[in-house]
């Protein structure tokens, strides 16, 4: 059976903490969907997952975009 986890935003933003949770999601090779009503929101935190410079790459995509 699957599981579930779901992180509640307290202190930091979603901006410097989601980069970090994708990171170590990564590393348990689970697969993961972030989900947001905001598109703007959604195509903002797309590029900023592309342009992460001082760790790395993390492969994504938004639904309805290129391959």
């Amino acid at each position: 059976m699957g599981a579930a986890y779901f992180y509640h935003l307290t202190q930091r933003p979603l901006e410097l903490v989601l980069p970090q949770l994708l990171e170590r999601a990564l590393q348990q090779e689970w697969r993961i969907a972030v989900r947001g009503r905001d598109p703007a929101q959604m195509a903002w935190l797309d590029e900023a997952l592309w342009l992460k410079p001082e760790d790395g790459f993390l492969p994504h995509g938004l639904v309805g975009g290129g391959a």
